[in-house]
Parts: structure tokens; C-alpha cells; sequence
């Protein structure tokens, strides 16, 4: 047994500490991990109605509940052996796994001793790709491959750890359905689980001081592809991808990180001028990032509809922010060739023009 729960009334349930050697010693866990514990620890007191604990993600829309499976892998760093979690129903839908070893030793080991080292594992994965930290996004191919991997100790002669990817193995879509307002969010997981949801979280919009909940749910699903529909009981409704607005920073106003992960000036979302706030601002609009009329939170900005069309294409084709963005400018910069094919058509319409005016005159 690794964690100990209190069994008094008052606080049956709650997770005190881990048993180590030599007596019981607290440990800060990040607060999703520790939202797991407590969920096992009052799952063991027999608590009943803790099974039910309700849990904050970061999606718009407020609360929302989410069966707490997938949280070992999801929100820790520790490889799925050392969370003794059971691998078999990881693998079923796991398809991204992150490759690390010590001291970052895979950034100098060649491309043919990598694929010598994925080979003895588990054979050749369905995609590799180099992450910035050195380490590998391997995407394999199925089940049976990333349960060799999760249970894989060695890499060539190297301590290897494997952790899930916390974000593309999931994947967010939304439905829209009447009949689905008479359920809770908890009666919606627990219905589609076999359909391999672990989240739901309704969109409600604000009308003054009023909260409205909406028909539209956002669903989470514990596989990196995206179902075309779900079964509720006795309806069948259709499931869209759910792209979510662009992330943009409230202190310094520029898209792409949050205002805690921060480093820049604090910058005005009225005026795009840094040293102040917008508040009490009576300044004309100005955008800080396309330097238009307009304040820099607007809807209307160009530069919020292309991170827009980022945020599409990333969640379409299921890769990384930064790779939809280098796609994104790739389509914004034409090639040569397509330089070279529209001057020569402008240049051949304008000697028709030339021609044709000339043989009236």
C-alpha cells in the first residue's frame, strides 16, 4: 500500500501522505495527480459519492467532470511502470509516447542506432519525430506495439523512460442535441464511457449576470482519432471537432502562451501600448498585433483569425501548434514556381489586351 487515507468521519477519504521507510511524509503532487489519489483513496473507504468528484479543466464553458482513468499517465511525468497502472487498458488506446533517456543521450546517438534501438523493442513505429528537448515522439502503430514500448526498461545499453503524450492522445469534439440537456455531465460519462469518453463539459453562455447552459457538449475522448458519432440511449447524434479559440495572453497581448507563463511588458488590449493596463483606458482602439483600428481582443483581427485557422488545422490533422503554424506561413509564402507561373500570365493577359485593342483601332 503507497498511500494512506484518514478513516474519521470527517475526513474519510482524504489522502494524508505516502508510506515510506522509516514513517509517512508528505509529498505536494500537481493537483490533477492528487485529484487521482483522492479519487482511489475514497474509492477503497467505500465513500460512494466521491466516486463523482468534479474536476477543473481549462476549457471555456466552466465546470466540468472527467473520469479520472487516464490521469496517472496524463498529468505525471512517471512512466506507466512506476505508477503500476494497468498497461493493457493504456495500450488500447495510446498511440503517442514520449522516448527520453539520461542526460538527454538520445540527441547524439545517430538515426540508425535509434531505429536499431525502436526495432528491438517493439519494431519499426508508425511515425518518429525529434522533439526540441532531444527526446522522441514515437507514434506507434498499435496496441500490442505500445505495450512494448510502456513496459520497455532499455534502450540500446541506456535507462529508457516512456511517458504518454498528455495532449494527442485525446482528442475534444462537440455535439449538439436537445435531448442531451436533461443529462448531467457525470450521466454522460458514465453512459458513453464503452465509447471511450473520460470528459464532459457543457458550454453555457452569460446573459448579464445570468448563466445559460446550451445544448452543446464538449466531449472528450481517451483516443487520438475522433469518433463521426456517439450513441445516447436511444439517440445517435453526430460529433464535430471542437476547435477551441486562440490562446492569447493577457499581459502582453500576443497569441501562443498564457499571462502565467509570461515574460513580456504589460501591454494595454485597448490601446497595444505597453507600460499600462486597460483599465480606465479612453484611448481609441488600436491593435497590438496588426496596428489596426481595433482593440487588440477583437474577433476581427486578422492576426486572431489566422491563429484561428492554426488552431483548425492543428486540431484537423491532429499535430502540434508548431507545426500547424510553420504549415500555415507555408501557405502565405508562395513558392518560386508560383512567383515565376503568375508573372508570366499577367504578362501574356496584358499582350492579349494589347493585341486585341490594336486590332480594333
Amino acid at each position: 500500500t503507497w498511500l494512506v487515507c484518514s478513516r474519521g468521519s470527517s475526513d474519510s477519504g482524504q489522502l494524508l501522505g505516502l508510506c515510506v521507510k522509516g514513517g509517512r511524509r508528505s509529498r505536494k503532487w500537481p493537483l490533477a495527480y492528487r485529484s487521482w489519489l483522492t479519487y482511489k483513496a475514497s474509492t477503497k473507504a467505500g465513500d460512494a459519492q466521491s466516486q463523482q468528484l468534479p474536476s477543473l479543466v481549462g476549457l471555456r464553458g466552466g465546470r466540468c467532470r472527467r473520469d479520472l482513468n487516464l490521469y496517472p499517465l496524463l498529468f505525471s511525468d512517471r512512466t506507466a511502470s512506476e505508477l503500476n497502472i494497468d498497461i493493457d487498458k493504456v495500450s488500447q488506446t495510446a498511440r503517442f509516447l514520449i522516448l527520453s533517456l539520461p542526460d538527454n543521450q538520445l540527441s547524439k546517438l545517430s538515426p540508425f542506432a535509434i531505429e536499431k534501438g525502436l526495432h528491438a523493442i517493439g519494431g519499426s513505429p508508425k511515425s518518429v519525430k525529434r522533439l526540441r528537448s532531444g527526446d522522441l515522439l514515437n507514434e506507434t502503430a498499435s496496441a500490442i506495439q505500445t505495450k512494448s514500448f510502456l513496459l520497455a526498461k532499455k534502450f540500446l545499453d541506456y535507462q529508457l523512460s516512456v511517458t504518454v503524450h498528455k495532449a494527442l492522445n485525446s482528442y475534444r469534439g462537440v455535439v449538439s442535441d436537445k435531448e442531451l440537456m436533461m443529462a448531467s455531465e457525470s450521466e454522460i460519462i458514465e453512459g458513453l464511457s464503452k465509447q471511450g469518453v473520460i470528459a464532459a463539459c457543457r458550454i453555457n453562455i452569460r446573459r448579464g449576470n445570468d448563466t445559460i447552459p446550451t445544448k452543446h457538449v464538449i466531449l472528450t475522448f481517451s483516443s487520438s482519432k475522433l469518433p463521426s458519432s456517439i450513441t445516447a440511449g436511444y439517440i445517435r447524434s453526430p460529433v464535430k471537432p471542437y476547435i477551441p479559440n486562440p490562446l492569447r495572453c493577457f499581459n502582453c497581448q500576443r497569441f501562443g502562451h498564457s499571462k502565467v507563463a509570461c515574460r513580456g511588458q504589460l501591454t494595454c488590449s485597448n490601446f497595444g501600448i505597453a507600460g499600462h493596463s486597460a483599465n480606465g483606458c479612453k484611448a481609441d482602439p488600436h491593435c497590438f498585433q496588426c496596428k489596426q483600428d481595433h482593440s487588440s481582443d477583437s474577433k476581427d483581427c486578422p492576426q486572431w483569425k489566422t491563429e484561428k485557422k492554426i488552431q483548425e488545422i492543428k486540431i484537423k490533422q491532429n499535430i502540434t501548434y508548431a507545426e500547424a503554424k510553420k504549415l500555415i506561413s507555408q501557405e502565405k509564402t508562395p513558392s518560386y514556381s508560383q512567383a515565376v507561373k503568375s508573372s508570366l500570365s499577367q504578362n501574356t493577359q496584358t499582350d492579349e489586351n494589347i493585341s486585341y485593342r490594336s486590332a480594333f483601332n
